[in-house]
């Protein structure tokens, strides 16, 4: 077998040991499959980490090939040695070059046929390359260079088809390890049995065993160095197989093979290592025009839905017992997932400082990971396991109806989050409030425009789940009639400075969707009021509209 620099023994020994580990190890958590179990319509593409590093890989790589296939020679000084050793590097500089050529376009037409687009995949390209430099190692002292352009090309082609096959059957193959050293681990000891030189096989061996297409054209048709390499490439794969396959097995078993499912949507920068690999630095400030005397644009405000947020509080008052149904609700609100291990959850009373009662901090234990738009809740004194089991173990009410704050705080005890919910009794301007009622006069049919208009006026987030919006006429007295009052459904919250508007008879979407469902008109021009309460009936804001006078 001719294998001159280890295109089998090197490069298949290791796709070989690939194929077996990513089979037995399984896919990375939402590459083929949801979080159910339920297969993808599309495998989900990680996109890379860094494109400059991979070709910056790529060409180091590169560049060390030529200790490794031309260095095979071992010497340079005996006759013949340095012929070897040069032909090694021009046959190993061709196929790189061609295999990656060959990848990038066969890709880019392949892409165009499939969506119309044309694209010049830099992964492939550089796949490619290193699939013609695995493709040209077995046979670089024995093939022409116009054979080891020949065998680039087709080592690009065969990275592409074991790249296919391997997602068709569902491996998963980070980096495309497996198609890149055992597809052209295979392909190059078998190219060498059909490409091999008679002359370059004499000068670099002393034998006559050379390729099948050099004996096909002198007529004898022998294969015998072709068979030899198929041999050499199922004994690998079989040695290999003996060897690797018990072993990952045994692993598995032990439960030493695979990291934690928490610990891999982590990272294992972060779960193994101390922490992630880059502290990337914010973008730097757009430079001035040269000359301009514009003062400095402020920088934008970060928008909201960008991390981990307290998202909703739900609260039965301080009456003990009445508790069970208390939680904080914590939710992803950005497009990743975050690691919020250490974690704090701390009540800040209605005098604004932190209530120092047992019961009252919740810190999440070590690891708890949210994905992106998923949600936990921090119960008062009950857990529940369909919201992650988490409690604050008080025995009292945490969240009453005197208003306060609960605080979100990371790891390094830096305030991320809040959520104000009100007090009962508080003025208007410094909660939810009425902030306006359009009316129409109380003749059937013009209530089409008539609405009453709920503003947060603060700055946090306030539940308004259950409160009500009520008609009080004018003579003071609470309305009787069907359609006088509206309550907010569960869950229903406002964000700060947001509004929404309860509409007399018709739903308007892009003001949240919410009507009365009156028959007739509500806010007449004989005046009145529209009064809010909240969930325990509490009047916490009201609008008086005037009383319209006859000219």
């Amino acid at each position: 077998m001719i294998d001159f620099a280890g295109s089998g023994v090197v490069h298949m020994t290791g796709g070989v040991t690939a194929l077996f580990a990513a089979k037995i190890l399984g896919p990375r958590i939402g590459r083929f499959y949801d979080a159910d179990g339920n297969e993808l319509p599309e495998p989900h593409n990680f996109p890379p980490h860094s494109v400059a590093l991979q070709v910056l890989g790529t060409f180091i790589l590169w560049v060390g090939w030529y200790g490794f296939n031309p260095g095979s020679t071992l010497g340079i000084s005996a006759s013949g040695y340095a012929d070897v050793s040069a032909l090694c590097a021009v046959t190993t500089t061709l196929a790189a070059a061609a295999g990656s050529v060959s990848a990038m376009f066969t890709d880019m037409i392949m892409t165009r046929k499939h969506t119309g687009d044309t694209e010049y995949d830099i992964t492939m390209c550089m796949n490619g390359a290193l699939s013609g430099l695995v493709g040209i190692t077995a046979g670089c002292s024995v093939c022409e260079p116009w054979a080891a352009l020949v065998i680039g090309i087709v080592a690009g082609w065969v990275y592409i088809f074991w790249s296919s096959l391997l997602v068709q059957l569902k491996i998963d193959d980070a980096v495309d390890a497996i198609p890149v050293h055992l597809g052209n681990g295979m392909w190059g000891c078998i190219a060498t049995g059909l490409f091999a030189s008679p002359g370059l096989v004499a000068n670099a061996y002393g034998t006559e065993n050379y390729g099948w297409f050099y004996n096909w054209g002198m007529g004898n048709g022998s294969g015998k160095l072709l068979a030899v390499e198929i041999i050499g490439v199922l004994f690998i794969i079989g040695w290999v197989g003996l060897v690797m396959i018990p072993y990952f097995m045994l692993m598995s078993k032990l439960g030493i093979f695979r990291v934690d499912p928490i610990e891999e949507l982590v990272g294992l920068d972060h779960a193994h290592h101390g922490g992630g690999a880059y502290v990337l630095p914010p973008n730097p400030p757009k430079p001035k025009p040269s000359g301009s005397d514009d003062e400095e644009e402020p920088p934008e405000p970060e928008e909201e839905g960008k991390g981990v947020i307290i998202s909703n509080i739900n609260y039965d008052g301080d009456v003990r017992g009445t508790e069970s149904d208390e939680y904080v609700e914590i939710t992803n609100d950005s497009k990743s997932t975050i690691d919020i291990s250490e974690y704090a959850v701390v009540d800040f009373n209605h005098h604004g400082t932190p209530d120092e009662t047992p019961g009252s901090t919740f810190v999440f234990p070590t690891p708890t990971v949210l994905k992106a738009g998923e949600s936990v809740r921090v119960y008062t004194n009950e857990d529940h396991p369909e919201w992650g089991g988490y409690s604050f173990g008080s025995g009292k009410a945490i969240w009453n109806n005197k208003g306060g704050k609960a605080v979100l705080m990371d790891r390094d005890d830096n305030e991320i989050s809040q959520f104000v919910y009100p007090v009962l009794t508080e003025a208007e301007g410094k909660g939810v409030i009425i902030s306006n009622i359009n009316y129409d006069g109380d003749v059937r049919g013009t209530e089409s425009d008539e609405y009453v208009e709920i503003t947060n006026d603060s700055k946090s987030t306030i539940d308004i789940s259950e409160y009500a919006v009520v008609d009080i006429n004018h003579y003071g007295t609470l309305k009787e009639t069907p359609g006088s009052t509206f309550v907010f459904p569960t869950p229903t919250v406002l964000k700060a400075g947001e509004t929404v508007r309860v509409y007399t008879n018709e739903d308007h979407p892009e003001w949240g969707g919410y009507s009365f469902g009156s028959g007739r008109a509500i806010w007449n021009n004989k005046g009145g009021k529209g009064v809010l309460k909240d969930r325990a009936g509490t009047e916490i804001s009201q609008f008086v509209y005037p009383v319209e006078k006859s000219a």
